[in-house]
């Protein structure tokens, strides 16, 4: 489950200041206008949730023996993967030392492993690009992309019989 699935409702403080800061920049607090915040920041709650979500199953989808962490060599296509999300970041040049870095930084219990809460980590200090990939879009092509390989497996298979 999300981080986020069960606070899109849930204003804490540094939203509050944000919606009072909105408002004030609009011309005062008025019923309105607090409606207003409320509701953009509400939308804004909802995309974190709807990445934590998505980051939630890419996270399952190269978790491949199912021991909940992320090894080395599983996140090598992760990161390759969303590599091809981002601007100007060649899939062919993302590596071993890619990893590294990421491990580096979000492997904060040193196991030599990533459990889904430093995942999160790691995928937001690898680059500063991150920030700007579509995680909903990266997990939907990487559904996509099962699907096609699981048809290509079952068409080669016919064609055996």
């Amino acid at each position: 489950m999300s981080i986020f699935a069960n606070q899109v409702d849930v204003i804490n403080a540094d939203i509050v200041n944000k919606l009072v800061s909105s408002c004030e920049h609009q011309g005062g607090i008025t019923k309105a206008n607090v409606n207003r915040a409320i509701k953009k920041y509400r939308g804004y709650v909802h995309e974190l949730a709807t990445a934590a979500n998505a980051q939630d199953s890419i996270f399952a989808e190269f978790d491949k023996n199912g021991d909940g962490v992320i090894s080395r060599a599983e996140m090598l296509p992760i990161l390759k993967a969303c590599a091809s999300h981002i601007k100007d970041c060649p899939v062919d040049e993302v590596g071993m030392d890619d990893v590294e870095q990421v491990f580096k930084a979000a492997d904060g219990d040193n196991s030599g492993t990533i459990d889904i809460m430093e995942f999160k980590v790691a995928l937001s200090s690898w680059k500063a690009e991150m920030s700007t990939v579509n995680w909903k879009k990266l997990a939907e092509d990487l559904e996509a992309e099962k699907e096609r390989a699981l048809a290509r497996n079952k068409s080669s298979s016919c064609a055996l019989l």
